[in-house]
């Protein structure tokens, strides 16, 4: 009767287990500073127990040693175990053992799961062990440990079998290190740098769109930043962890052991490899100095320097040496390709940038000057607020949509004078259409900005005090905004808070566009619920009807600044458009400049019904109060200038 054979090979598993087993010691000592000791030092610390809600995940507990251990154990146990393929005399050694290579490759893989795997099964024995002589939910959520458990294998196997498919394809141990982090965040990187080069290449483009919800979700080690990883995500992980164990093991079984010390051991790949780091270093030069003034120009450089430092590195690494620079045959093949690809896109095959959806086809439309479309894990919106559906609004935004595309204002990245318009259409068969605008001259779209400003829809999303109830309001607050004006009016009488919202409502639906535009403001109104919230406005000069309302209550002069209460005012012209408080502080240390002196109450008030939130205007001022050496700061542009301020700096 023939004897069987085992399939595991003692003596293969214990020489494995002398070159890596210090890893998964490493490993097991990681966690246990991370988890076990970390709870019982907070065991034993009255002062950090945690209540309810607090009590944090057990992801949570030391993190950066759980991460840095999950991104380096994997990628360090790959390269070590096989290292013997990357070294010529241990693979000749170890392939010339009676052993089929399919075993070998199994045993060393076996191996280095049992080292990501046993020492977090360790820990979680430990945990359960630690919460029957003390309670850990006071310091970490127990209920969290399956789910830690089960993260962390997964994670662990897929950046391990990462490594092990790298290992396979190089023949140096130090590219299969550096080679499995690019891989691993390769997704997410020319995920960046397409966000990137497609915003230059088609006006409109919402880059900051795809960065918001899905920038993270390219690369597990990105992932695990943000300690997420659902259900759906986990299955597919393990998936590309078997799809890469079978990978891998087709390669190990053909490829030849003379390939070691080789940087890739299949010349079939080496092309691939030449124009992939040549076109995503092309990208990055793009993005370095597409940050640059000029944009347009400096991007373009970008382009041609890095692609060509892309391919010299490329070849150097292929061919490990520096003198590679006679042989550029092949990087002129890649700028006709290139210059071709970019041509093709630059025509814009699609439409993209003329496309606007119908209004037949719009259910609603965000329109705005901050984005409105992050989504939770589950791609749900997190805020809906700010759509409109009236047929009217979303008519002119279509409008003001069509405007943008003809103008075509192009922006550069350093000019912060641009105002952004985002554009999101939720249409009637589920799909979206969104884009991202910066315009310059706003007075150019006043037309159809207007009638979207102006209409009750869109002032009422964006005011929620039009929301509010009077019954629910307990105080109203009005304090006026120059620090140095201590008086504020409050408003407690129930019929006096309610006619007060009613002049405030009617101001807010009757004021117009170029008020909402404006960036002035006389005064805070704090409104206090009774449910202890509270709404906040701000008050404006414009706002006649509430203006009216608090003179005739003798509340005026304490809700706002008034001329009375300013001993003078100094007016500085801004001619190279400085920051306006480094302006004022060059006055302050007396430096000699050309300014203006105002005493008169009269001219004072007319300043103050007119100035806005400091911006770089054509004039600064700063209103002084009697007992403060520190302005009020103001700017006023040179259209609201009276004219005894513009005689005076003729």
């Amino acid at each position: 009767m023939p004897l069987r054979t085992s399939w595991y090979k003692r003596e293969l598993g214990k020489q494995s287990l002398r070159n890596v087993g210090w890893i998964g010691i490493i490993y097991f000592i990681g966690l246990f500073l991370a988890l076990p000791l970390d709870i019982f030092m907070r065991a034993s610390n009255d002062d950090q127990v945690y209540y309810n809600d607090q009590v944090p995940p057990l992801f949570e507990l030391n993190f950066e040693i759980q991460f840095l251990a999950m991104v380096i154990i994997p990628v360090l146990l790959a390269v070590f175990l096989f290292r013997y393929v990357q070294v010529k005399g241990a693979a000749d050694f170890v392939h010339s053992l009676p052993i089929k290579r399919t075993t070998i490759f199994n045993h060393y893989v076996l191996i280095g799961l049992s080292l990501l795997i046993i020492p977090v099964l360790l820990i979680a024995i430990l945990l359960l062990s630690l919460d029957l002589v003390i309670d850990i939910d006071q310091y970490a959520d127990i209920s969290s440990l399956w789910s830690w458990i089960g993260i962390t294998i997964v994670v662990n196997s897929l950046i391990f079998f990462a490594g092990v498919f790298v290992g396979m394809v190089t023949g140096i141990s130090a590219v299969q290190g550096v080679l499995t982090y690019i891989l691993l965040l390769f997704p997410a990187g020319i995920f960046v740098l397409a966000l990137f080069n497609l915003n230059i290449l088609y006006y409109g483009f919402p880059e900051n769109y795809f960065y918001a919800n899905n920038l993270y979700q390219y690369s597990p080690l990105t992932e695990m930043v943000n300690m997420e990883l659902g259900l759906v995500k986990g299955i597919l992980y393990a998936v590309l962890s078997v799809a890469l164990y079978f990978f891998s093991l087709q390669i190990y079984r053909i490829r030849n052991v003379e390939a070691a010390t080789q940087t890739l051991v299949f010349l079939k790949l080496r092309p691939i490899f030449k124009f992939g780091v040549t076109a995503c270093m092309m990208l990055l030069g793009g993005l370095y100095f597409g940050t640059m003034p000029g944009n347009l120009s400096w991007t373009m450089a970008g382009y041609v320097i890095g692609s060509i430092i892309g391919y010299l590195l490329a070849e150097m690494i292929l061919q490990k040496t520096w003198r590679v620079f006679s042989n550029l045959k092949g990087y002129l093949y890649y700028v006709a390709i290139t210059a071709l690809i970019m041509l093709v896109l630059s025509l814009d095959p699609t439409g993209y940038e003329n496309r606007v959806p119908d209004t037949s086809e719009v259910e609603r439309v965000y329109f705005g000057d901050i984005p409105n479309y992050y989504e939770d894990a589950d791609g749900n919106p997190i805020n809906e607020i700010g759509y409109l559906t009236d047929p009217k609004n979303i008519e002119a935004v279509r409008r003001l949509h069509q405007q943008l595309i003809q103008s075509k204002q192009m922006t550069t990245s350093n000019d912060n004078t641009y105002r952004p318009i985002y554009l999101t259409y939720k249409l009637e068969n589920g799909n979206k259409v969104v884009r991202e605008y910066s315009i310059k001259n706003e007075q150019q779209y006043t037309t159809y900005l207007k009638p979207i400003y102006e209409s009750k829809e869109y002032k009422e999303i964006h005011n929620p005090v039009l929301q509010v109830n009077s019954d629910k309001i307990d105080k109203i607050t009005i304090s006026p905004e120059a620090e140095g004006n201590r008086s504020q009016a409050v408003i407690l009488d129930p019929a006096q808070i309610t006619t007060f919202f009613e002049q405030l409502k009617n101001d807010l639906y009757s004021e117009k566009y170029e008020s909402m535009i404006k960036p002035s403001s006389m005064s805070n109104i704090r409104i206090l619920m009774n449910d202890n919230s509270e709404r906040n406005i701000q008050f404006k000069s414009t706002y006649g009807n509430l203006k009216k309302w608090l003179i005739d209550r003798n509340l005026y002069e304490d809700a706002v600044t008034t001329a009375n209460d300013i001993e003078y005012a100094v007016i500085l012209a801004n001619q190279g458009k400085q920051d306006v408080y480094k302006l004022f502080q060059q006055q302050v240390k007396n430096i000699a400049l050309n300014k203006l002196i105002i005493k008169d109450k009269n001219k004072i008030q007319s300043l103050l019904d007119n100035t806005i939130i400091p911006q770089e205007d054509d004039f600064v001022i700063g209103f002084y109060f009697e007992d403060s050496n520190y302005p009020y700061i103001k700017s006023i542009a040179d259209t609201e200038t009276p004219d005894f301020v513009k005689n005076y700096f003729k």
